[in-house]
């Protein structure tokens, strides 16, 4: 692919930039003229995107066009020369959208070409839910949109770069264990920081005002108090159906500080004892009964708020002094009753982990697994046990890859790089938008 033919992409940016800056859209503009930083790069991605941009380019450049000179038509004004113009720039849009499209851009763009376009996918799919979010939800969600007013857009393209950017480096078989706890580490640090700095006097780092403490369980506990304020459970419901129980591996702003303190102790502990699994069920009908019998206790308020704060502090406690000497994740294996609701709900998703028949029941995944779903007698069945998460980490693991991402109809392979898109869409989302 030719150098001068960069000329032409570029200018096309440049005047939609100046348009956009006409119109006052100060995030369009700097997405245009940041879509030009991303062309001398040879990953396969930035060709589909570059040809997706270059499409959107011409549509909103044809709409243009015709509104204006609808415009001039109505007010009786000149309008041949403006159409010449318009004419032009299209043209001029068209032909970088064809310089993308011959087999010498595909030369030049050739890096990673297994992967681009579930990256692309991801870079597109990414953008238009936070664009869709940010344009029907009345509060302004992004932070951009907060401090530097009309900025969202931008933001949003900063995030899906990022989407990118992970994606290359945890579809690569063998990297989930290494990224995934990063990624999700990093979502944690943001949640907590924007809560920190709302708490310090920034309100602008939180949601609404309205504070609660950030505890799983209140997802369940919180609406079952209340009689009212369905969103989380709405969000974690619809997040389990896409994904199924991995909200408690990719999602949980928690869940990343059990993984931590587990990871202290390499040695973990072979498998729990039975009644554990008893417990859990117990502390799940806890989290749901204590908050309803409290609805009906005048001036319950302080009480519903300390029993939280101690179940709160009780699974910090928990994670440091018992996970980490164990290596296994018991906060969220064991103690938190949303772990348990997304096991079972999980169900209702089609994702599934497949151990396969060729197992050769070496157990070096049940090593890596932090949930401890893979025991001794969960490999002999060739099923996880309740408290898999999909995390992966076991497939990375796998010397001689006897376990998979499964999807009805599609290969293990396809199966795995779908689901890890999703995952990583749903993480960029959350990481814009959540917060208290």
């Amino acid at each position: 692919m030719k150098k001068y033919n960069y000329i032409f992409p570029v200018l096309s940016y440049l005047i939609l930039a100046a348009h956009s800056l006409r119109t006052g859209n100060i995030g369009f503009v700097a997405l245009w003229i940041s879509l030009i930083f991303i062309l001398p790069l040879k990953e396969r991605w930035v060709r589909y995107v570059t040809q997706g941009a270059l499409i959107l380019a011409s549509l909103i450049w044809i709409r243009t066009a015709y509104l204006l000179i609808q415009s001039r038509l109505l007010w009786g004004m000149p309008w041949i020369r403006l159409l010449v113009i318009m004419t032009l720039t299209l043209a001029v849009m068209l032909y970088s959208l064809y310089i993308f499209s011959r087999s010498g851009a595909s030369e030049r763009y050739g890096k990673n070409p297994e992967y681009s376009k579930y990256l692309t996918a991801i870079f597109f799919i990414t953008f238009i839910l936070l664009e869709f979010i940010r344009t029907i939800v009345p509060i302004k969600l992004l932070l951009a949109d907060r401090f530097l007013p009309g900025m969202g857009t931008f933001e949003i393209f900063l995030l899906s770069l990022y989407a990118v950017w992970i994606g290359g480096k945890i579809l690569r078989k063998g990297n989930s264990k290494k990224v995934r706890p990063l990624i999700w580490s990093l979502f944690s640090f943001v949640f907590f920081l924007q809560l920190a700095l709302g708490l310090a006097g920034f309100h602008s780092f939180l949601m609404t005002g309205k504070l609660h403490l950030p505890v799983p369980a209140l997802i369940i506990s919180g609406p079952v108090y209340r009689g009212s304020d369905f969103f989380m459970p709405i969000l974690f419901l619809s997040t389990i159906i896409l994904t199924g129980p991995a909200w408690c591996s990719y999602l949980c702003y928690i869940g990343a500080w059990d993984d931590r303190f587990s990871r202290f102790n390499e040695q973990k502990t072979k498998s729990l004892p039975i009644w554990s699994k008893n417990l859990r069920i117990i502390i799940l009908l806890s989290a749901i009964l204590i908050p309803f019998g409290l609805r009906y206790i005048p001036d319950s308020g302080a009480y519903a708020f300390a029993i939280a704060a101690f179940f709160g502090i009780a699974g910090i406690a928990v994670m440091v002094f018992i996970s980490a000497r164990k290596g296994i994740m018991i906060h969220c294996s064991v103690y938190c009753p949303i772990g348990i609701t997304a096991n079972i709900l999980g169900k209702l998703s089609p994702w599934r982990l497949r151990i396969h028949n060729s197992c050769s029941q070496c157990r070096i995944c049940s090593k890596e697994c932090r949930y401890n779903a893979l025991t001794s007698d969960d490999l002999k069945r060739l099923k996880p046990g309740i408290s898999c998460t999909l995390c992966g980490d076991c497939l990375s693991a796998c010397p001689g890859s006897h376990i998979s991402y499964s999807f009805p109809g599609l290969s293990e392979e396809k199966s795995r790089l779908i689901f890890i898109s999703v995952i990583i869409i749903i993480h960029t989302i959350f990481l814009a938008v959540a917060r208290i």
